[in-house]
């Protein structure tokens, strides 16, 4: 038997005690005890945002500090003793977000963890991808990134896997470009140093190609709710495939770049009409206007485009008008509660 639970047994007794003196009616009884209980969980609900948030001060201080020591002592240093510190904190992240979970990561933790302790837990682990690789960036020769990048992907997906919250999903994204854009460059740099790059292919256009690819595929998992906190998935889904569709027309300067972009507009806008997500038609209009300026800025000028960028803003705007006072259909994914916004969807 807890404290807890012979404190409250104490008080039941103490007041109806009370009830059979005469002194307080059943009901004055009941409302005490109720308002003893919320009392005592408003203290602990405070106790708890406080634990939590000297948890995510304590990670950002070991993080700043690890940083600032490698940062002053790096001509100091040996290279082995900066590796030695970054691995350091990376363990020591790593088993922080073990014993928050109590040493069982895996699936059940939704069930079997605390939102409190989960959300924490995969920010160190977040964390722990981001040390990480920099230990793996400071061990490898200098100006390869992609050993880094690759330890940084798969730190983030093992956190992940370990627990699902949306810090763990950050990091997954942000390794996952990362990786993409270092695998570009080792690819023209060290595998095909000696091979000019084609004049309509290179590193930004192979970069955004892939990127392009893993945040379309990203996208379609979101939307079939098949990752955490759907909602933001897509919303990470779709930064990435902007990022790809600028890294191929705006870096790249292709006129298939160009093309490449206006079609992922297009897409983005279509699903917006069929999904209604709000995620879906931000991401559309950056993607429209980003393609438009970098195809018809040198044809139409610049008054031109804003202009042209103007007409195509008021046709985009009526059309989501349009497809907000569609008609719902027993299909649609508003009805199967799925629309951005949506208070059933919930992180924890």
């Amino acid at each position: 038997m807890t404290n807890r639970t012979r404190t409250n047994r104490t008080r039941r007794a103490t007041l109806y005690e009370l009830v059979d003196n005469g002194v307080l009616s059943a009901e004055q009884a009941e409302a005490a005890l109720e308002a003893l209980r919320r009392s005592e969980e408003s203290r602990t609900g405070s106790s708890r945002v406080l634990r939590e948030a000297a948890g995510y001060l304590g990670g950002a201080l070991v993080l700043a500090g690890g940083g600032l020591l490698v940062e002053l002592t790096y001509d100091t240093l040996a290279r082995p003793t900066r590796v030695a510190i970054l691995i350091a904190v990376t363990l020591l992240f790593a088993a922080t977000g073990l014993y928050l979970l109590g040493g069982r990561p895996g699936p059940h933790t939704r069930e079997t963890v605390p939102g409190a302790r989960r959300r924490l837990s995969s920010l160190l682990f977040a964390l722990c991808a981001l040390t990480g690789a920099s230990a793996v960036g400071v061990a490898v020769p200098d100006f390869v990134l992609l050993p880094a990048t690759a330890t940084g992907l798969v730190l983030a997906l093992l956190g992940l896997l370990a627990v699902r919250a949306s810090p763990g999903l950050l990091a997954l994204a942000v390794a996952t470009v990362a990786t993409v854009h270092s695998f570009a460059g080792f690819w023209f740099d060290h595998v095909l140093p000696d091979r000019a790059p084609g004049p309509e292919f290179g590193q930004s256009e192979l970069s955004g190609l892939l990127l392009l690819l893993l945040g379309t595929l990203w996208c379609l998992c979101a939307a079939r709710r098949v990752m955490v906190t759907p909602t933001f998935a897509l919303a990470l889904g779709v930064t990435i495939v902007l990022l790809g569709s600028f890294w191929v027309s705006s870096v790249g300067q292709t006129w298939w770049g160009h093309a490449l972009a206006l079609l992922v507009a297009a897409l983005l806008l279509a699903g917006f009409v069929r999904r209604r997500d709000l995620v879906l038609l931000v991401g559309g209009l950056v993607a429209l206007v980003a393609g438009v300026r970098d195809t018809v800025s040198d044809l139409l000028g610049s008054v031109g485009l804003a202009v042209l960028v103007l007409v195509l803003g008021a046709l985009t705007m009526s059309l989501g008008a349009f497809a907000m006072r569609r008609p719902e259909t027993a299909g649609s994914h508003s009805a199967r509660g799925g629309v951005a916004g949506n208070g059933s969807e919930t992180d924890e």
